[in-house]
Order: structure tokens, then sequence, then C-alpha cells
């Protein structure tokens, strides 16, 4: 499971979002997993198999300022359509990315090879959370986005009912906080 703190945001999707959470009990908080002798990173971790973590999705993002330049984030995929990501990666103190700029790839297994098999596409809207502060102190509160994806993406490891393996996030029988969440992404292994 690809594991997202949430925060309430000015849009029908993450009005979805917001709901499920609320029909919980028990909701992670930033402050809950700070207090646990947290560093910045995270560290170890395993090789996934390609095509385990479905949702899982690599954002190049190109500042507008240099078109050589660009970071990478990732995201979760919401449906065919959105992607859920941190806002930071979209905008700061200085700048924000314009959609053009916003490239979401599906199905990525080795950022440095371009033919492992993943799908890209072009952005065409992206929102924050109203009350993300993007030059604060407290800017890890409400670090929230969504991207949407014009014509819709096609899922590499979706099967034909549009859920991926068990594993899926959002599969319908899932309890989101009971359990081990696993985190998903591009970095190292090793310290």
């Amino acid at each position: 499971m690809v594991f997202i703190l949430y925060s309430g945001v000015n849009c029908q999707l993450f009005d979805k979002i917001r709901n499920r959470y609320k029909r919980n009990s028990r909701n992670a908080s930033i402050d809950e997993i700070e207090d646990r002798n947290s560093t910045s990173y995270i560290i170890g971790g395993s090789t996934a198999q390609q095509g385990a973590y479905p949702w899982t999705v690599r954002l190049e993002v190109y500042w507008p300022d240099d078109s050589n330049s660009h970071g990478v984030c990732g995201g979760a995929l919401w449906n065919r359509q959105h992607v859920i990501t941190a806002a930071h990666c979209l905008r700061n103190c200085d700048r924000s990315v314009m959609t053009s700029g916003i490239l979401v790839c599906i199905g990525d297994y080795d950022q440095y090879d371009a033919n492992d098999g993943q799908q890209c596409y072009d952005a065409n809207q992206w929102w924050w959370n109203e009350n993300y502060e993007f030059c604060s102190q407290q800017r890890k509160y409400n670090d929230i986005a969504v991207i949407r994806i014009n014509n819709g993406m096609r899922v590499p490891y979706w099967g034909p009912n549009n859920v991926g393996n068990t594993n899926f996030a959002w599969a319908p029988n899932n309890n989101l906080y009971e359990g081990t969440g696993t985190f998903t992404g591009w970095g190292a292994t090793n310290p």
C-alpha cells in the first residue's frame, strides 16, 4: 500500500478521500509519526518486483525557469485520471510548475531505463490544498495535491475490471488502518 497522510482540500476528489478517512475511527497524523524518533529519510528497504505496486507513479517535474532541470517525485493513482502527490513537488516559495511541465509515468520500474514498460502522460490540470503554506516552517502540513490526466491512463498491471493485484490500495475490502503500511518509490536500499 502506498501510505499517504491526508488533509482536506477544496475540491470534489479530495472530498471523496476525506469522507473515506472520516468513516474510520483512527487517523494517522504527522505528529503521531514524528514522535517515533524518525529521521527525515526512509532508510533501508528492498527492491520491489516489477508490477507489484501498480498504483505507484513517478512524476517528472520541469520548472518553467529552467528547462534543463527537473525534479522527480512519487505519487499514487487514485483512478485512471487522477494522481495524488505532495504539493511541495509542484510548487515552492518562488515558483509553480506549469501543468505542461508535469509528466506522469506509471509502470516505471527503473527510473534510468526508458524501455522498462512505463507509460508516460502529460498532466492537464493540478490542484493543491488551499491550507498548504509553501514558504512556511509549517509546510509539512496539508502537503497534498491532485494531478489530472485529460484522457486517462492505460495502467499496465491492472486487469480488465480496472483493479490491480490484491495489493491494490483502494480495493473494496482493504482496511487502510490495520496491518503494515508500505512506502514505495525510487531510491537507495542502503544508507
